[in-house]
């Protein structure tokens, strides 16, 4: 389902290997799975254009872990295999591909029923107070996974021609 208006929102995802892990189950879950190549890389969506940001993520060795998935909701990405609920929505996937009970490794509930039920969904509300603030505010959305420590930075959110903002 497409928004009526139109959106710019940046998005930087920065990938690090945990080397502090302040719980032990972070510690000994690092020593599981292959370490990663660090990365930072950013994006710049604008919405009303068919767009879709995917960047792999490498084990230290050069080989694909995984990719970044990011999207934002438009009736251009929208199909029956990718359930958008929000605005963006940022996945992870094994780069061998998607498991059918997990469409994304950021899946915030064991049990989830939705496919965007993860710590990679911003809805609409989530970006609301960062329409026209200064560039220096953001969200930052963190999660820790098979060893990594994943950073989201949401933020230059522009909302243009929406009735619904009163822009």
């Amino acid at each position: 389902m497409g928004r009526a208006g139109s959106w710019a929102i940046g998005l930087m995802a920065i990938l690090t290997v945990i080397s502090c892990a302040s719980r032990s189950d972070h510690a000994s879950q690092a020593n599981r799975w292959p370490a990663i190549r660090e990365m930072t890389t950013a994006h710049h969506f604008i919405l009303r254009k068919d767009e879709a940001f995917k960047c792999t993520v490498y084990g230290e060795s050069g080989e694909p872990l995984y990719v970044l998935d990011a999207r934002i909701d438009t009736d251009a990405q929208s199909s029956a295999d990718y359930d958008f609920s929000g605005v963006l929505d940022c996945r992870l996937i094994e780069a061998k591909g998607v498991d059918r009970h997990y469409p994304t490794l950021f899946q915030s509930d064991k049990y989830a029923t939705r496919d965007w039920e993860t710590y990679g969904r911003f809805t609409q509300e989530d970006l609301v107070g960062l329409a026209g603030a200064p560039s220096s505010r953001s969200i930052i959305q963190r999660c820790w996974l098979r060893g990594m420590c994943i950073q989201m930075e949401v933020n230059n959110v522009v909302v243009v021609n929406d009735a619904a903002w009163g822009a």
